[in-house]
């Protein structure tokens, strides 16, 4: 060998170490890289973080209350391309918004303190909606009833979007004794008049999906008599909603988080606060009651944090904390998940990550599956001044082990501290949205990330 292929060697060797020396395991596993972070902004430390959607054909919408003036703003991306700029829906008064889209349309909701009639101050619910080929329209107060004297109180408005199209807006009402009521609108026509949920007396913050067909299923938290409860009601397509039922008595607390399978199956889960940190998830058939399961930790082992993750051929998958004393009688903590396949019942928990990825302690990843059945981890790591805050990601690919973290973005931490409220999607064509807020030093911003699809295996 020459001298000239001697240097072409020892330059490709040079070249393998430093992609080793980047994270080997990464790039040996094919996983794409993710953008730099696009900045929207300027929100607020004391706002609620930003809510993401897809659209069934792959376009992003990133909904959040910025700042300066304080407003509801949107922002949206369509595959392969940049974002757009964000537009301000409405002046907000701390509006939470929340945000849904279908091949048809998208919706943001969000609740406002209006002077309403007889100069009574109310909160309601507003709506905003985008069509094809138009722009969103003007927020409608979808809370308002002609036939009250004084306006009915809206707050905690979460949306949902049915595969024929119609939206779905659920909140809690009421003002002394709060209960859940609900709007809907087809495809470009009206709101319907609000509607309360029969029974839902001390219900608020309403959850909802919709299934294949059009049935909404809708689970809330209720206090009633000083016993704690979650409750539970369906509308199939066209329907009346069902009377309100009790699903289970949780305890203070429970942070319940409700999903829907592509088969159509809703997914539960939440913790039993009073019963030693039990874990209970439920499932429902459409037209079939709800099943309950519960899993409890062992001597030694705390759970926390469940989330629902839905996964292709109609799967899901529950994920959680556990916290267990180690030999050292040190506390360790990792994530572990229980899977469940529409015609299964739930696996044993497992560790999620095992030995190939290690967590920072007290973090909880948001999880995601695309549709080849790759898993995406996205995780905030909270710094403390003079420290730094970080969002760092990695993915497994059936087969693969999991990616070494890359960071997606590095910012000074902020003193006092804000909550960065990181959100994690994946579209249909298997790109990764990953959205937070973060302080850049002299204020607090909105930023996303995006990830292409794995390239299919061969």
């Amino acid at each position: 060998m020459g001298v000239e292929g001697l240097g072409r060697a020892a330059g490709l060797a040079a070249a393998i170490a430093i992609v080793w020396a980047l994270g080997g395991s990464a790039v040996a596993n094919g996983a794409p890289h993710w953008s730099k972070p696009v900045t929207f902004g300027p929100t607020g430390r004391e706002f609620v973080g930003p809510q993401v959607a897809v659209t069934p054909g792959g376009e992003a919408l990133v909904v959040w209350e910025g700042a300066r003036p304080r407003s509801i703003r949107v922002s949206s991306r369509r595959p392969g391309r940049g974002w757009r700029e964000p537009f301000a829906l409405a002046p907000s008064g701390g509006g939470e918004p929340q945000i849904a889209a279908s091949r048809q349309k998208a919706v943001v909701v969000w609740a406002d303190t209006i002077d309403a009639r007889h100069d009574w101050p109310a909160s309601v619910v507003l709506a905003a909606t985008r069509l094809p080929g138009r722009g969103w329209s003007k927020p409608k107060n979808i809370s308002a009833e002609k036939r009250r004297y004084f306006e009915p109180e809206g707050e905690a408005p979460q949306v949902a979007i049915s595969r024929q199209e119609e939206t779905i807006v659920m909140w809690t009402a009421g003002s002394t004794t709060p209960f859940i009521r609900s709007a809907t609108q087809p495809l470009g026509g009206s709101w319907t008049s609000p509607v309360g949920i029969p029974y839902s007396i001390e219900g608020e913050v309403p959850q909802v999906v919709v299934t294949p067909t059009g049935e909404a299923v809708a689970l809330w938290h209720a206090d009633y008599n000083e016993e704690s409860g979650l409750e539970v009601a369906s509308r199939p397509r066209g329907e009346k909603w069902s009377g309100a039922k009790r699903l289970a008595n949780p305890g203070s607390f429970p942070d319940p988080r409700l999903a829907i399978t592509s088969k159509g199956e809703a997914v539960a889960s939440w913790q039993l606060q009073e019963q030693d940190a039990q874990l209970q998830v439920a499932t429902k058939k459409p037209g079939l009651p709800w099943r309950s399961k519960r899993f409890a930790p062992v001597e030694g082992e705390e759970f926390g944090r469940p989330q629902v993750v839905t996964e292709p051929g109609g799967m899901a998958a529950v994920a959680w904390l556990r916290s267990r004393l180690s030999a050292r009688e040190e506390r360790e903590e990792d994530v572990v998940v229980s899977n469940h396949s529409p015609a299964g019942d739930w696996t044993e928990p497992a560790s999620l990550f095992g030995d190939e990825l290690q967590l920072p302690r007290g973090v909880r990843p948001q999880l995601a599956v695309t549709n080849r059945g790759e898993w995406i981890a996205v995780w905030a790591t909270e710094g403390f001044a003079p420290g730094r805050s970080r969002i760092q990601a990695s993915s497994r690919r059936q087969g693969q082990p999991w990616s070494a973290p890359v960071d997606l973005s590095s910012s000074p931490a902020a003193r006092p501290g804000g909550s960065t409220n990181l959100r994690l999607v994946v579209t249909p064509n298997g790109e990764a949205v990953a959205v937070w807020r973060c302080y850049n030093g002299t204020g607090w911003v909105i930023r996303a990330a995006t990830r292409a699809a794995s390239p299919a295996r061969r």
